[in-house]
Formats: structure tokens, C-alpha cells, sequence
């Protein structure tokens, strides 16, 4: 879960080149339309795409794309897209 800048520098400095995008673990699926991640911590960074910003009250959840185009810009999309994931342990 990216807290922060740091852990997404990390994240992305691991990824390897992979091309499919990835889930995050961050939604807005509460009533409160807020995006938090799934233990339920409210986020206070965020990576979004610039270019996605439309999406956002359509699609509750939240991947997170890296190619040679974006750097881990992170996109609100539909909760039922089938996406790796990245977990913390």
C-alpha cells in the first residue's frame, strides 16, 4: 500500500518492466466516496494519472500502471477488472 512517495519508489523499482497493470489496494467503495486503502487507512499521497481524472466517481477502485509511458501513475478503475496485485507484508 503506498503511504507514500518513498514506498512507491520502491514498489516501482521492482516491478521489473511488467506491463499489466496492478491493483493497489486502494477504493473508494465506502459511502463516504473517500479512497482508503483496505485495512481501511484514509491515503494522503496520491500518484494519479492526470489523463484519468474524469474516471473518478464511475470506477471505485484503483490500479496502478507502469510503462515506459507512465511511472506508477495510478488509475480509478472498475472493481471487476482482472489485474496482478501488489501486496505488503
Amino acid at each position: 500500500m503506498c503511504y507514500c512517495r518513498f514506498e512507491q519508489a520502491f514498489i516501482i523499482s521492482h516491478l521489473n518492466g511488467a506491463k499489466q497493470p496492478l491493483w493497489i489496494g486502494l477504493n473508494s467503495r465506502h459511502k463516504s466516496g473517500e479512497y482508503v486503502w483496505v485495512d481501511g487507512k484514509s491515503s494522503n499521497y496520491f500518484n494519479w494519472n492526470p489523463r484519468m481524472l474524469t474516471r473518478f466517481g464511475h470506477y471505485k477502485c484503483v490500479e496502478m500502471t507502469h510503462n515506459r509511458w507512465t511511472a506508477g501513475e495510478w488509475n480509478p478503475v472498475d472493481c471487476s477488472k482482472l489485474n496482478g496485485y501488489i501486496c505488503e507484508s
